[in-house]
């Protein structure tokens, strides 16, 4: 039996909306990947995205902040998502 249908008849949600939702991540995870090369704020280091941000003290102290993502993560992420769309379509057309 297709999984992707017994998933949307036990739930009672359309495919529609089945695809609409792994597109939408594939695209949150995809940004993720471009967010390097629009914002200054993200770069890319030692196969990392870091984002960097600055926390002033008020006292003319500053400080920096680095909030890290490994890449190998993101990868992960993204094509276990791209897996599960091409997986979803199968199930659904075949």
């Amino acid at each position: 039996m297709k999984i992707l249908k017994l998933i949307s008849s036990y739930f009672k949600i359309h495919w529609k909306i089945t695809i609409s939702i792994v597109i939408f991540w594939l695209l949150i995870m995809t940004m993720l990947f471009i967010m390097p090369l629009f914002y200054d704020f993200f770069v890319i280091a030692e196969g990392e995205t870091m984002l960097f941000t600055i926390k002033g003290a008020g006292t003319g102290s500053t400080g920096s902040v680095y909030i890290t993502l490994r890449m190998s993560m993101l990868y992960d992420y993204l094509f276990s998502g791209i897996g599960i769309a091409f997986y979803a379509l199968l199930q659904l057309f075949l």
